[in-house]
């Protein structure tokens, strides 16, 4: 187990973990409300895991005195082979047509180390 920020380095490729999970937390302001979001993970080029937000209308409303809602999404992914480099990027879709991306974790072999 093990926290990534930006890359996830093994010694060679090909490679596998168990389990991978990627959480996503959306802060977003009152006085802008959504009716639907989409969070969308992409391996690579291509769609990987996708979840719809659909917030109460009165979410928007009530809570915290704060002027702002906060989701968590996690995205739990099992047995997760890698041959090549690769990145995950998450991105958010709103219903407006605003796209919102977040960071992305790459993949990769870690660079060699000089024989001393």
């Amino acid at each position: 187990m093990g926290m990534y920020q930006g890359q996830l380095l093994f010694p060679s490729l090909p490679a596998r973990i168990p389990r991978l999970c990627i959480v996503q937390q959306l802060v977003c302001p009152k006085d802008k409300p959504f009716e639907h979001a989409k969070v969308a993970v992409y391996r690579d080029e291509t769609l990987f895991a996708e979840v719809a937000l659909t917030p109460e209308k009165n979410a928007w409303k009530s809570g915290s005195e704060e002027g702002y809602l906060r989701f968590t999404i996690p995205f739990i992914f099992e047995n997760l082979e890698f041959s090549k480099k690769t990145r995950f990027r998450v991105r958010c879709i709103f219903d407006d047509g605003m796209i919102i991306p977040a960071p992305s974790l790459e993949v990769d072999v870690a660079p060699a180390t000089g024989a001393a």
